[in-house]
């Protein structure tokens, strides 16, 4: 072999190796399909839940709303300050969307919606969807009792 040949060998090697790392590392969902119809089985606030499909379980972000936060800290700070309300009356309204998301969501089935316009996850890893009740964009809902942060 001459030594373009083994520059030539010495190249596929890597990739290959390379490319079987990247498959390995990167996280398949069967969440990640376009639209899923999936159970919600715990509501953790007004825009954040967690959903089970096929076997799997994901947090699961909805997309177009930010609702207030449902504990004391810099964040609730923020948001009440942003929209010229006191800490506690957005603390009171992140209840209130949490309240409103067990009874919409806890134990029923969503779709799912992916956006393929927009990040898979989060900072935090969690998959961000699009998500109807019974053909209704849940995040309309909670914009329409005034309970988004945005």
């Amino acid at each position: 072999m001459n030594t373009k040949q083994l520059l030539l060998l010495f190249y596929f090697v890597l990739s290959n190796s390379c490319n079987e790392n990247q498959s390995t590392n990167s996280q398949v969902s069967p969440f990640d399909e376009k639209t899923v119809i999936a159970k919600v089985i715990e509501v953790y606030d007004g825009d954040t839940f967690l959903a089970s499909y096929k076997s799997a379980k994901e947090k699961i972000r909805v997309l177009n709303i930010d609702c207030y936060e449902t504990s004391y800290g810099t964040r609730l700070e923020e948001q009440a300050k942003k929209n010229g309300i006191s800490v506690d009356s957005a603390y009171q309204l992140g209840i209130q969307a949490k309240r409103l998301a067990d009874s919409l969501l806890k134990g029923f089935y969503v779709s799912l919606i992916r956006d393929y316009n927009l990040p898979n996850r989060d900072v935090y890893n969690r998959l961000l969807r699009l998500v109807l009740i019974q053909g209704m964009k849940y995040d309309s809902i909670i914009i329409s009792k005034n309970l988004n942060a945005n």
